[in-house]
């Protein structure tokens, strides 16, 4: 049996969640986000509690039903568990660091795989500092005054410098 805090669980479950939630999965993401909740209140030890009853026992901490205790206890006793990896494997992204980032959540992680393949935060981070760059490059080319031709239309003055030149 593994011995994960009760924090790296909450971590997991809370991944899980924004995965579900990332397939517009309607009650799941709740359900996974209540749990590790639950979880990470805890001061006793997940693994003890579980050494002590079994599922049994984690079926009994409020937000924890009957699925999410199975999952509980394939995670302590593998380190991982199935559903997890499945929902890893169909989006493969750090979910946890990329919304941990202020103003985005489990939708927008969709957004950045599906369009951009951003998988985690040094790429998002290499992305917008592209993106910083090409703008600037941009609004530093759109404010460039081009160079005046010397046969260019004077305007201020109503003639030409080819008719001033004498031409």
């Amino acid at each position: 049996m593994k011995q994960l805090s009760n924090t790296r669980i909450a971590e997991l479950l809370g991944e899980t969640a924004a995965l579900y939630e990332m397939e517009s999965e309607p009650f799941k993401p709740r359900a996974y986000e209540r749990a590790a909740l639950a979880i990470e209140a805890r001061e006793e030890p997940l693994y003890e509690t579980f050494a002590i009853g079994g599922p049994g026992a984690l079926k009994e901490i409020p937000g924890i039903g009957a699925g999410i205790a199975a999952h509980i206890a394939e995670l302590l006793a593998r380190g991982t568990f199935a559903e997890y990896e499945r929902l890893k494997k169909k989006t493969p992204v750090a979910v946890g660091e990329l919304v941990a980032v202020e103003g985005i959540g489990p939708k927008t992680v969709k957004t950045l795989w599906e369009k951009l393949k951003i998988k985690n935060l040094d790429e998002l981070e290499a992305a917008a500092t592209g993106l910083r760059r090409e703008k600037r490059r941009e609004d530093s080319q759109r404010h460039r005054v081009p160079p005046r031709s010397r046969w260019e239309d004077d305007s201020r003055r109503g003639t030409s410098r080819r008719a001033r030149a004498g031409a």
